[in-house]
């Protein structure tokens, strides 16, 4: 076995992704609910910060750090707003709303590849989705039971009112009775005006929802209209020239990113580059773009 084989397999990604959770407790982790975005130029900290003994070198560390930007727990973390964390897990700055686009575009080209290359696998995790929702969803609505029935007995005991007179006075109406006060009605004093409240609530909602879905086609007509500006200003990038430490914009189709040149790839026409979030990915030169 030569070198060569001998680094690639010390230098698996889950291997230094391992070591980073372990010298930076603070800031990496193997704990889904716990990732956080990382601080734009992490490398470089890394590289200041780690021990001398450390076995990877920066190109290793890239790697590394690229598999564990491309977690889909990671992706799921940029979100507009989100704070971005350093070495220590000291809050550096907030996820832009172009990176976190950007991020949510790559989970779903991810997630997608996923599925077509394990569908038996992917429909398991749908299948196991849907039945912990239907749980979480059964336990909720099982809380609200008892909290309404809780509310209820606090309530009578508060007013003295016996429980079966509150059953009698719910009943009443119900039966198809002929006697006096009985009518074929369901407690239409009571009754229609919980049914009217109920009626509201979906029109309300419907409303809300309406008004929203027209701000959300309003935000991606306006994004639509910056990108179609931005890519006639740039210019596909030329790969025989491009060399590492380059600036250039990163296509996602529906918006530009920044990115700096790490490596170009000729004879497969794919170029490494990191991007302002922290992320190193590698990508199909015809998405590459240049000022």
């Amino acid at each position: 076995m030569n070198s060569t084989t001998e680094n690639q397999k010390q230098n698996k990604p889950r291997d230094i992704i391992a070591y980073l959770v372990r010298t930076f407790p603070k800031c990496f982790t193997s704990d889904a609910r716990a990732c956080r975005p990382l601080k734009i130029g992490i490398l470089e900290d890394i590289m200041a910060a780690k021990p001398e003994d450390c076995p990877y070198t920066k190109t290793a560390l890239r790697a590394g750090l690229g598999k564990y930007t491309a977690w889909w727990a990671y992706l799921r973390a940029e979100k507009p707003g989100a704070m971005r964390i350093d070495l220590d897990g000291n809050e550096a700055s907030a996820v832009g709303d172009e990176e976190a686009k950007y991020a949510a575009e790559r989970l779903r080209a991810s997630r997608e590849k996923f599925e077509s290359e394990h569908p038996e696998i992917a429909a398991e995790r749908r299948a196991l989705a849907a039945a912990r929702k239907a749980a979480r969803l059964a336990a909720e609505s099982a809380g609200e039971n008892e909290n309404g029935s809780g509310d209820e007995s606090g309530a009578e005991g508060a007013s003295g009112a016996p429980q079966r007179q509150r059953r009698r006075f719910q009943g009443q109406g119900k039966g198809k009775g002929k006697g006096k006060g009985k009518g074929k009605g369901k407690g239409k004093g009571m009754k229609s005006g919980f049914g009217q409240r109920r009626r509201e609530r979906p029109e309300g909602a419907q409303r809300v929802r309406s008004e929203s879905s027209e701000k959300e086609k309003a935000r991606e007509e306006k994004q639509k209209a910056i990108f179609e500006q931005q890519k006639a200003s740039y210019r596909q990038a030329d790969l025989a020239s491009l060399k590492k430490g380059d600036r250039v914009k990163i296509g996602t189709g529906s918006s530009f990113v920044d990115g700096t040149v790490t490596e170009v790839f000729l004879s497969s026409g794919e170029v490494s580059v990191d991007l302002a979030s922290g992320m190193s990915v590698k990508i199909p030169g015809g998405r590459v773009s240049v000022e």
